[in-house]
């Protein structure tokens, strides 16, 4: 067996990548297949996991989906604000609601 390497859980030819290794991902850094997250950060990450009774890999993807929910929020705000510097509101537009909702006078 010197001819051959460890990878992913199967042996391949010496000189011959494995597919993970070919694709960049470092599962010697920490001894796991976590794709270069640090230990402390895989075991908070299994220890939330297991809080909410799901696998690592549904709470990672559950997380992913609310971050790229969050982003996609940060961006559709952004745009507005960028619209409302384009095209600013005039006071005739605004001052008639002001009036309205207004404290009245005691």
């Amino acid at each position: 067996m010197a001819d051959m390497q460890r990878g992913a859980g199967r042996e391949e030819p010496a000189g011959k990548p494995t597919p993970r290794a070919a694709a960049g991902v470092d599962y010697t850094r920490n001894g796991n297949d976590s794709g270069g997250v640090g230990p402390k950060l895989l075991k908070a990450t299994d220890v939330a996991a297991k809080r909410r009774h799901v696998n690592r890999s549904e709470f990672i993807r559950q997380a992913l989906q609310r971050h790229l929910k969050h982003l996609h929020e940060l961006e559709m705000e952004e745009r507005e604000r960028r619209a409302y510097l384009a095209q600013p509101q005039r006071e005739e537009e605004y001052r008639p609601w002001q009036e309205v909702a207004s404290w009245p006078e005691p």
